[in-house]
């Protein structure tokens, strides 16, 4: 009896082709069949994205932390760079040619906490600043606040 036998490979970034050997004749016919793959070069390209992202989210973390800890000093350029960030990787990652959806489990692992943390320090850090400029605001809140009451005291 005729047959074919399809392959069909749903395991993108794999490269799979399969062989079919000799049939084997004994009680049942049996065709054994060689199943190869490998990962191809995109798989490389994410990997290395993916460490470029922890890498940048690393320095960007210790450059932000580190210049509101030891210079107690933030620039609105922090945030600008915090937030280009935040809208680049998503954009860099869905453009790579051949690139799985976003959702893969690389992305659980590095690219999700990635982001979260960009978000968290863009967070932090405009917090940071609004605290720092609304200084003046409170100094003058809490001194006309005591020329009141000094005035209505006397």
């Amino acid at each position: 009896m005729p047959f074919a036998v399809s392959m069909e490979n749903s395991a993108r970034p794999w490269a799979m082709s399969g062989t079919i050997g000799a049939p084997v004749e004994g009680e049942r016919t049996t065709y054994p069949v060689v199943l190869t793959g490998h990962r191809g070069a995109l798989n490389v390209a994410l990997v290395m994205f993916y460490v470029l992202a922890i890498l940048l989210t690393t320095l960007m973390a210790v450059v932000t932390i580190g210049t509101a800890l030891l210079t107690r000093e933030l620039d609105f350029a922090n945030v600008i760079w915090l937030s280009a960030t935040m809208l680049s990787f998503p954009a860099l990652r869905s453009a790579m040619p051949g690139a799985p959806p976003i959702g893969t489990g690389l992305d659980f692992v590095f690219f999700f906490p990635c982001m979260c943390l960009i978000a968290l320090l863009l967070v932090w850090t405009g917090a940071y600043l609004l605290w720092r400029e609304s200084e003046t605001l409170r100094r003058f809140d809490r001194g006309a606040g005591a020329a009141s009451r000094s005035a209505d005291a006397g």
